[in-house]
């Protein structure tokens, strides 16, 4: 609405149009509409009466590749337009296409546009990392144990094989690991610690550390000498426990 009384210096980019796009899919009703090609509304006139209309698609993409409803429009200044979203395998995205040459153009556009982003969506393994532990899975990360001063605990993936999808244009991978605090006797399988990935400042994945070996508390006697053997460490200022250490590193783009 730019026109007549209406007019006015109003603009607006392909980011704000996928906004609104997003927002609207967010719409249960709206997501039901644009993803059928013959949907039927039902209204009340001034006179009280009711009248139901039916609403045609002009999204000639609907139902293929993933195209999962869409929104045309044209305007002098911005030419054919098209927003439309997408779902290929649980990844949605939104597509805006704006001043395309024709009203055909904009539908090849946005099929280009949305076979780009998937083209450039990779695959990486969660554990990146050559070393094993000794039952033979990925080895990431050397965890203390805190009731003794020099003995660790080999940690690996919740799941060994687990992967992560990442867009490969948006940047490095970068990892986080965090160690739980691990008192006691540790069975294999315990939860020993996680590990988070992210991309550009979004979390991607988000996974358990577990043990892959056993680990025994200190008996009563094996207790006093820890504490004693904590006693000459304190005196020498050297660590009261030993260190833990990440092996695996972020996953390669």
């Amino acid at each position: 609405m730019d026109f007549d009384e209406w007019a006015g210096d109003m603009h607006s980019t392909a980011h704000d149009v996928a906004l609104m796009m997003q927002e609207a899919m967010k719409n249960d009703t709206i997501r039901e509409v644009v993803a059928s090609e013959d949907s039927w509304i039902e209204v009340t006139g001034a006179d009280g009466t009711d009248h139901s209309h039916s609403m045609d698609t002009h999204n000639v993409l609907l139902g293929q590749d993933g195209n999962i409803g869409g929104k045309t429009g044209t305007t002098d200044d911005a030419g054919y337009c098209f927003t439309s979203a997408y779902n290929r395998d649980g990844d949605e995205i939104y597509t805006v296409i704006l001043n395309s040459t024709t009203t055909d153009q904009r539908f090849t556009d946005t099929a280009s546009l949305a076979n780009w982003y998937y083209g450039h969506k990779v695959t990486v393994a969660i554990a990146n990392t050559q070393e094993k532990t000794a039952n033979g899975n990925p080895l990431m990360a050397r965890i203390g144990q805190t009731d003794w001063t020099d003995k660790t605990i080999d940690a690996t993936l919740a799941d060994p094989t687990a992967q992560a999808t990442v867009f490969s244009l948006a940047g490095e991978v970068t990892e986080k690991v965090s160690y739980d605090d691990l008192s006691g006797t540790v069975h294999v399988g315990d939860k020993v610690g996680s590990v988070t990935l992210k991309q550009d400042g979004t979390k991607i994945a988000v996974m358990d550390l577990v043990a892959d070996e056993e680990g025994a508390g200190p008996n009563p006697i094996e207790w006093l000498l820890v504490k004693l053997d904590r006693l000459g460490r304190r005196i020498d200022n050297r660590p009261l426990t030993a260190e833990s250490e990440t092996v695996a590193k972020a996953p390669e783009v």
